[in-house]
């Protein structure tokens, strides 16, 4: 009786510690896959962005995107440089126009809407002189994002318009599979137009500013939810002073703060 239960004993004992044994292996198993998996992940290794240049005639552009005209954007050889126009073409876009311009590239060149892609950057520039006349540059983020097991995957696209150099250039990368894009723009929320936010600055110091030195000077506009103040941040700058003015605008209800000076 005794020599069975020691065996008995033996035996459970043998049995607990295969069991660990096979334990342990499974979590190292696990361990080494989510090791191969990052490693492995091209999307974790920076990657330079790819370059699309496309040209369009400003004075056209809109009426031919309305109705549904082919062959719109011009795709240019990789080793395009745009030139300003003489004279300089001026453009009264309004922020839906520019969005319309950027909807169109993109189906362009993915052959695909960009309605399951989101936007979660706006920047928008003119000269001080026209910015009456509204923004005559405008630079848009979008990022498609996949939920993986370990992160998340995707490609993060920016296209920037600029009706002086008659060109719009697409550029995207890959995201990062550990990256933290999580928030975006709702443009049907959106109750402030870049152009609000540019007569909100300009009623409450930005005229002033802009008119002490002679609209030698540039505005721009940013929107996005990464921004540490939110909301519009307008500001207008020279070659002499990076900020010579500056003022945050609520998205949503217009109210400000004067930041500079």
């Amino acid at each position: 009786m005794c020599h069975d239960k020691d065996r008995f004993m033996n035996t459970n004992y043998l049995s607990k510690r295969l069991l660990f044994f096979a334990i342990t292996l499974v979590f190292l198993g696990i361990g080494l896959a989510c090791l191969f998996y990052i490693f492995s992940d091209t999307s974790n290794s920076y990657q330079a962005p790819v370059y699309t240049y496309y040209t369009f005639d400003p004075d056209t552009v809109l009426s031919s995107l309305a109705g549904e005209n082919q062959n719109v954007f011009i795709v240019q050889d990789e080793d395009f440089e745009p030139v300003s126009s003489e004279p300089v073409n001026i453009v009264k876009w309004s922020q839906g126009d520019y969005l319309r311009i950027t909807d169109a590239v993109h189906e362009q060149f993915w052959q695909t809407t960009i309605e399951n892609w989101k936007i979660h950057f706006m920047t928008f520039r003119a000269d001080c002189e026209h910015i009456a006349e509204g923004p005559q540059q405008g630079i848009f983020r979008y990022y498609e994002s996949t939920n993986r097991f370990f992160g998340r995957s995707g490609l993060d696209e920016t296209i920037y318009i600029d009706p002086s150099t008659k060109s719009v250039s697409l550029s995207y990368e890959g995201l990062s599979s550990r990256s933290q894009y999580s928030r975006s723009i709702d443009l049907s929320e959106l109750k402030i137009s870049v152009h609000t936010a540019f007569q909100i600055a300009e009623n409450n110091g930005g005229r002033e500013v802009r008119l002490r030195v002679n609209n030698d000077c540039f505005v721009g506009a940013v929107l996005s939810p990464y921004e540490i103040n939110m909301g519009w941040n307008v500001y207008y700058y020279n070659k002499d002073s990076p900020n010579i003015f500056e003022i945050n605008i609520d998205e949503f209800n217009g109210e400000y703060e004067v930041i500079r000076p």
